[in-house]
């Protein structure tokens, strides 16, 4: 929950900063919040559409859901 609190106190400082993106997703996600990191995620592909890791991310996320 801190993680995901510091990472939003950047992205409103920074609003394309894609590493807190990142980072806010994987928050997400330990948090079992699979809906807002994919959300978070989509949005780092929205800013960074050549983003190597996310893609990844997604994929992950992915099999979690099965």
């Amino acid at each position: 929950d801190l993680a995901a609190k510091e990472c939003q106190a950047v992205i409103e400082l920074e609003p394309t900063n894609v590493t807190a993106y990142e980072r806010l997703g994987t928050a997400f996600l330990m948090m079992n919040e699979k809906e807002k990191a994919k959300a978070v995620w989509q949005k780092v592909l929205e800013l960074d559409p050549n983003n190597k890791v996310v893609p990844n991310f997604l994929k992950q996320l992915e099999q979690l859901s099965k």
